[in-house]
């Protein structure tokens, strides 16, 4: 981004989200490959965005074309509709701390299922109470990457 400093703060595992029963809940992790052919849904988010299109590219990679569905609902919601059925969604490792009823999550394998946390400010930010919150935000970021 023209004008902006940017540094990558933590990474998170991605997840896929499945309704209870699926056959891919017997699977400890998930594969890119065996998503081929899942009715993915995702919510209209920032968060929702990046997976889409870490989604997008990984798999076109491969040769898939997934069948994808941006929904404008948060989270909660989203989880909601993967536990009717209607599909299976993905999160960051965040949100596996949260039960939700009738929904299983799986991590999915390999180094290309990370979502990077990024801080973008302006280059010519001055504001000591912005430095010292940016200094705060990395120290912190080092101390969760230390940890098992």
């Amino acid at each position: 981004m023209p004008n902006c400093e940017v540094t990558q703060l933590w990474s998170e595992q991605i997840f896929v989200a499945l309704p209870q029963g699926h056959v891919l809940c017997d699977c400890d992790e998930i594969t890119w490959e065996s998503l081929r052919d899942q009715r993915v849904i995702l919510c209209q988010s920032e968060l929702g965005g990046a997976i889409h299109d870490r989604l997008i590219t990984r798999l076109a990679q491969l040769g898939y074309n997934p069948w994808i569905e941006r929904l404008d609902v948060g989270r909660e919601a989203l989880m909601h509709l993967v536990a009717l059925g209607l599909g299976v969604s993905f999160t960051s490792e965040a949100t596996v701390a949260t039960q939700f009823p009738e929904v299983t999550f799986r991590p999915i394998a390999g180094d290309a299922a990370r979502i990077p946390f990024s801080a973008v400010w302006l280059r010519n930010n001055d504001n000591p109470v912005f430095r010292r919150f940016l200094s705060l935000a990395r120290d912190m970021s080092k101390k969760w990457e230390k940890q098992p």
